[in-house]
């Protein structure tokens, strides 16, 4: 088969939908399938590379926008993914277009209108502004707080348009999976679209890759006593200022280092609330490899996130035995077995200054809890599961095309 692939970000830059894509592509071409990707390209990345013999990345340009976050940058980004695809799918006239975010899901919409007949598939990765319109027409606690409040309380005209555009993601490719139980759930409730149609496929790791013999332990080499880290973009509903407020006092006490990886439009206001504190370290947008390097090294991974799905982040921490703490939330919690994690309660400073407390005063036991974790993550979220099921659905597509067109 050929295939084409749309995503945003794509390693060497660190995103889980990027991430997941590469994982795909390497295992799908290395079976003999032709896969072609569509990206973001910054400075410093090739604009065209070939992996291997069946698999190619194609990155694009978008113009320099001071806030690569900002909806203008969104828009440009769509438009020349869906460019380049179109082109593309003339081109090398592929069997299947997959898309793996929302920025590509509106790219994908754009080559359908173009291209009708080409199969698609589409990865929902949840959305805030999907689960801010169910949860408010149903929940009457929802906290918008958990998200970007300026948008929910003076935008929901644009929210509503939102919705109808991702709507169209559902309806108008051929097949729909999610990464999260509760998001196949919120079609079923809000869009009635079930299976065969919808299907529940988590994200891959390579836990072959993310085993802890492989990995650099960097915490020495960097002067590093203990550490907590985490890496993911700097927006507000991933709490990353729950953590700083969490380890302010503990930094000191327990000889701690908090090193944070990303960023996004929150990054001034988390570094004015760490205020300059020699053990806070931001190392900005760093590559997968470096992140995960980091990851190995870390005595806990935090991640106080009050709105996500399956995040490659936390699944990558499990896989490398790492203790990890997060939230309480539907997505998150699929990830955490009996014993392999900690869950708080979101926006809960002080439960997560004392999970992270307890993780560091009770080495043996993180210890036991990352074996538990990174067996739950070999059985159920290892790549080569994930791909399996991606290419059975690859084959009912094409089967059914075949059959309409016979």
């Amino acid at each position: 088969m050929k295939l084409i692939f749309y995503c945003s970000k794509f390693p060497p830059l660190a995103g889980g939908a990027g991430t997941n894509a590469h994982y795909m592509a390497k295992y799908l071409s290395n079976k003999g399938h032709q896969v072609h990707v569509v990206c973001e390209h910054i400075p410093g990345l090739k604009k065209e590379e070939q992996i291997n013999q069946n698999y190619f990345v194609h990155r694009v340009s978008v113009p320099v926008i001071k806030n690569r976050g900002s909806g203008v940058y969104f828009l440009l980004l769509c438009l020349a993914v869906a460019f380049k695809g179109i082109r593309l799918i003339k081109r090398e006239k592929p069997d299947i277009l997959h898309l793996f975010d929302a920025a590509t899901g509106i790219a994908g919409l754009f080559t359908k209108f173009m291209i009708p007949n080409i199969p698609s598939i589409y990865l929902f990765g949840g959305s805030i502004t999907y689960e801010y319109m169910c949860n408010a027409y149903t929940n009457s606690t929802w906290d918008p707080a958990k998200g970007e409040n300026y948008v929910w309380r003076n935008a929901r005209g644009v929210l509503k348009l939102l919705l109808f555009v991702e709507k169209q993601f559902f309806l108008r490719n051929d097949r729909v999976y999610t990464n999260a139980q509760y998001l196949s759930d919120m079609l079923a409730e809000h869009l009635n679209l079930g299976y065969p149609k919808v299907r529940l496929i988590y994200n891959g790791i390579d836990t072959g890759y993310l085993n802890r013999a492989h990995i650099e332990d960097i915490k020495e080499k960097y002067g590093f006593d203990r550490l907590i880290y985490v890496g993911v973009r700097f927006v507000k509903y991933k709490a990353l200022h729950v953590l700083i407020e969490a380890c302010k006092p503990l930094l000191e006490e327990l000889h701690l280092h908090l090193v944070i990886a990303g960023d996004g439009p929150e990054e001034q206001h988390l570094k004015r609330m760490a205020n300059g504190h020699p053990k806070i370290l931001f190392l900005g947008n760093i590559s997968w490899e470096e992140n995960i390097k980091y990851v190995r090294s870390a005595d806990v991974f935090a991640l106080p996130t009050l709105v996500d799905k399956t995040p490659n982040c936390i699944m990558e921490a499990l896989s490398l035995e790492v203790p990890t703490i997060t939230t309480r939330i539907p997505g998150v919690e699929e990830l955490i077995t009996d014993g392999g994690g900690l869950l708080i309660e979101p926006n809960d400073v002080e439960a997560l200054r004392e999970a992270i407390r307890w993780v560091v005063e009770h080495p043996v036991q993180g210890r036991e809890m990352g074996a538990i974790a990174r067996q739950f993550m070999q059985t159920e979220f290892d790549w080569k599961v994930t791909c399996s099921r991606i290419e059975q659905i690859y084959t009912e597509l094409v089967s059914e095309k075949e059959g309409t067109t016979s």
